[in-house]
């Protein structure tokens, strides 16, 4: 894992493979709000974590994506924060939660906003 740069006052992070990404998420989801994951175009030489997983993985942990902005030719910058609770939740993503549950991957901080939602109804 590594921290490149400053992207719009947002910390920026690259990482290799979904280990490193569950691990800085789980270091860091409860005290930052916000990161910008470098996610590695498929053509390109370099290791990293693909997009579906990456989204996957910040589901388990209560945050979610966002905007993709243009970094290079070789790779995008992906905003990641943390679930407004009371933003409504995607079919995709419900249907992801739902599996991820099954998986039984879903880790504290994200069970705390399915279960958020499930209350509210969003």
């Amino acid at each position: 894992m590594e921290v490149e740069e400053m992207y719009s006052g947002t910390l920026v992070i690259t990482a290799k493979d979904t280990t490193e990404w569950r691990n800085w998420l789980n270091k860091n989801s409860k005290r930052r709000d916000a990161v910008w994951l470098v996610i590695y175009k498929k053509g390109s030489n370099k290791k990293s974590i693909y997009y579906d997983q990456a989204v996957d993985d910040a589901l388990c942990y209560g945050w979610i994506d966002s905007k993709p902005n243009k970094r290079d030719e070789e790779s995008y910058y992906q905003y990641f924060s943390k679930r407004n609770p009371k933003s409504n939740w995607s079919k995709v993503n419900k249907d992801k939660v739902s599996k991820l549950l099954k998986s039984g991957l879903m880790m504290p901080s994200g069970l705390e906003m399915v279960e958020l939602a499930k209350s509210t109804g969003t």
